[in-house]
């Protein structure tokens, strides 16, 4: 585990959420916000993980009444994701641990945080 990770754990220690569950819960609650349904493909999709690894995500934070999956109203193949009035809340307030923690970690790069997440996403876009 290295020094990022580290932090990041720290800051949701108490919430009981891994890192990947609240991104993807945030992620969850910000989609929801558009009028087109959420679909799982279309979470993976967002934030940049496969969808077996998205779909035990959700599960989990399903069990933990964060998330709710519904029958799809146009694709029957597929569910909608909706956070619950729950699932919105936490993500609000655990984004901004996050946030505070990225900010910690990423303090000794001061004015260059930004050409350094710019070169990090040219990096992931090569695939």
């Amino acid at each position: 585990m290295n020094r990022w990770q580290r932090g990041q754990r720290r800051a949701l220690r108490d919430a009981g959420l891994s890192h990947l569950q609240v991104m993807l819960l945030a992620s969850v609650t910000s989609l929801a916000e558009q009028s087109e349904p959420v679909t799982q493909v279309m979470l993976a999709r967002h934030a940049r993980t496969d969808t077996m690894t998205t779909s035990q995500v959700l599960r989990a934070l399903e069990r933990k009444k964060l998330v709710r999956r519904t029958d799809h109203p146009r694709d029957s193949r597929a569910y909608a994701l909706r956070p619950t009035a729950a699932g919105r809340r936490l993500a609000r307030q655990l984004i901004h641990l996050v946030e505070r923690a990225d900010q910690e970690f990423f303090e000794p790069l001061g004015g260059d945080v930004g050409r350094f997440a710019g070169m990090l996403e040219e990096l992931g876009n090569r695939e």
